[in-house]
């Protein structure tokens, strides 16, 4: 129940991306604080705060991976929106 927010940012986003090949930076961030929220309430602070700080590292692999395969291959690879996602 907590997570209905997650969901419904997810489902909104999956539209929004399907319509218009992007995935706005507001919705980016209410996904986020939604996730958290739920992660938050349903786990306790210690989860909420495990899973945020892995999430980080994960979405900043990503963005490394996509920097470098933009640079030695001149073209986007999966794109910013998807490393938010």
């Amino acid at each position: 129940m907590v997570y209905i927010p997650f969901w419904i940012c997810i489902f909104a986003g999956v539209a929004i991306d399907a319509r218009e090949r992007r995935f706005p930076n507001g919705l980016a961030g209410a996904c986020a604080v939604a996730a958290l929220a739920g992660v938050w309430l349903d786990r306790g602070v210690n989860t909420a705060l495990d899973h945020a700080g892995l999430a980080v590292i994960v979405y900043l692999a990503l963005v490394l991976t996509e920097s470098l395969w933009r640079r030695l291959r001149q073209a986007p690879g999966i794109g910013m929106g998807d490393a938010k996602a």
